[in-house]
């Protein structure tokens, strides 16, 4: 059985992990995201499968680009299976624009609300001394508007990856 200490530092950096691909994905440093994947990773998101670092790493610049997103993340649970292994659930808020990189603006970008939510799983495993995420899959849950288009699935419907919602 393991102890109560080691369980918590590995929940706590798996949390670690998740908040970082978060704060690099909406500060545009996709290749900074992309290493915290294991080599081999599984992605579906939107009714599409990415496989592999380069893959997430092709659908981050086309999805998103020069576009504004900012993660809202809440009731993250972490669930250590043992010590080389983990399943991490939460909730994930979004926010996004198209009116370019809020960086390169003078002041706050203007929005309805929040874009959507979703829910995430993950499964993380131990590489090395530290922590990567082996898998994930997102669902949308709630969205503002049925018709506003999503930046992975436009990006994924002009790559041919998967086919345009009916």
């Amino acid at each position: 059985m393991m102890e109560l200490e080691q369980e918590r530092a590995i929940a706590w950096d798996c949390q670690k992990i998740w908040s970082q691909y978060y704060h690099y994905v909406d500060h545009h440093e996709y290749e900074k995201a992309v290493k915290l994947f294991t080599e081999n990773v599984t992605w579906k998101v939107e009714r599409l499968n990415l496989k592999g670092r380069d893959e997430i790493l092709q659908a981050l610049y086309g999805g998103l680009g020069n576009d504004t997103i900012r993660h809202v993340v809440s009731n993250t649970i972490v669930n250590v299976i043992d010590n080389d292994h983990a399943e991490l659930s939460e909730y994930h808020t979004i926010y996004y624009s198209r009116e370019g990189r809020r960086e390169d603006m003078d002041g706050p970008l203007q929005f309805n609300g929040p874009h959507r939510l979703s829910d995430s799983f993950a499964k993380l495993t131990r590489v090395g001394d530290g922590w990567q995420i082996a898998a994930r899959e997102n669902t949308r849950t709630i969205f503002q508007q049925r018709d506003q288009p999503m930046a992975l699935s436009e990006w994924a419907k002009k790559k041919g990856k998967i086919a345009p919602s009916s």
